[in-house]
């Protein structure tokens, strides 16, 4: 099967694309469950990429039926008509094929806020879903657990969470698939680890806090990864900057926020490189540091800015058109989307139509 340049393949993505397969040759319908960055829709666009039908790389997947998405995107606001309609959808794609052996798979992405929807609209799966009848592949990718009701109706798969080891192999993937091969980072290996051994102690801290337990999750640590090596081969090519001072704010950057797990995961990676000196030597990035390189480099993680009242967003919006005038190199102009808290405003579709 063909990954991705830069697809770790560590145990979550090599379980799900295994029950995958099975269930979506079979049309036995399958829900993933797990915390964000589980490599749940990484999976699922695998599994669909590769089969193919006769047209597909591998002499297996060749005799294997094509696959046809139908996607549906769930939402507190979606309604029972809308789901129905994918399933409508599905059959027409059925109901088309000639020559060619296509296999429709819904992906119902979001289905635990679709469950959450005053709707009530997973009622229509009690019947679509029922294994003896169903004519679709059908995945279901959710954050948690569904009611009782729909869950016996599907192959539940609980993607764990990942120990130090998949972390470390997930780390080295993301970094053999940004660096060339010309660019050497001075003991990337240790470094590496040292990142997934403070991620892991600090998930394993806040796992104990019942109330902090999902404040940061694994796209912080692959964030921070790509952060570092982004940061490292700029620097390499230019200036010659510390990496440490490089890593230490990557750090600021995507473990900042309410909760500052930042100083707990220095402190960690310092000590795990035996080098404690450097806990104290490098000072904390400012609110403006942070704009002005979120500004500079277009590669970074967006910014969550966070106020208790609308004067710090002026503030921000006349700090940002200030410094851009005298950024020769940036040219995009500044926008600002303000929302409402009246009710057509709430729509998902509302938002989504300004942001796009």
């Amino acid at each position: 099967m063909e990954l991705p340049r830069g697809t770790a393949k560590n145990r979550a993505l090599r379980e799900n694309l295994f029950v995958l397969l099975v269930c979506i040759v079979n049309r036995i319908p399958v829900v993933l469950c797990g915390k964000p960055g589980c490599s749940k829709t990484s999976a699922v666009q695998i599994v669909i990429s590769n089969l193919n039908g006769k047209k597909s790389r591998s002499s297996y997947f060749q005799i294997l039926p094509e696959l046809i998405t139908v996607s549906y995107q769930g939402s507190q606001n979606c309604t029972s008509g809308s789901i129905e309609k994918v399933f409508e959808r599905a059959g027409k794609y059925q109901k088309a094929q000639s020559e060619s052996q296509l296999l429709p798979v819904i992906v119902f992405d979001e289905i635990g806020l679709a469950e959450l929807s005053p709707h009530n609209p997973l009622k229509v799966l009690h019947a679509e879903l029922e294994v003896e009848t169903c004519q679709y592949g059908f995945v279901g990718i959710s954050n948690w657990r569904l009611d009782a009701s729909k869950m016996n109706r599907v192959l539940y798969i609980n993607c764990p969470d990942p120990d130090i080891n998949d972390l470390k192999i997930t780390a080295k993937s993301i970094a053999d698939g940004m660096l060339s091969g010309q660019l050497v980072i001075p003991n990337l290996d240790s470094i590496l680890d040292g990142l997934a051994k403070a991620y892991h102690q600090l998930f394993v801290t806040l796992k104990n806090q019942q109330h902090n337990e999902y404040y940061f999750g694994l796209r912080d640590f692959y964030s921070l990864v790509k952060g570092v090596l982004n940061e490292a081969n700029n620097a390499m090519n230019s200036i010659d900057e510390d990496l440490f001072a490089i890593i230490h704010r990557q750090m600021k950057i995507n473990f900042d926020g309410i909760i500052d797990g930042s100083d707990f995961m220095w402190k960690v990676f310092c000590q795990s490189l035996n080098h404690t000196e450097l806990i104290e030597k490098y000072p904390i990035p400012t609110f403006r540091d942070l704009l002005n390189r979120r500004i500079k480099i277009q590669s970074g993680r967006f910014l969550m800015l966070i106020g208790k009242s609308e004067s710090s967003y002026d503030y921000v919006e006349r700090y940002l058109h200030s410094i851009t005038k005298w950024l020769p190199t940036y040219e995009h102009p500044i926008r600002t989307l303000t929302g409402s808290q009246m009710p057509g405003d709430l729509i998902l579709n509302k938002i989504y139509s300004i942001l796009t």
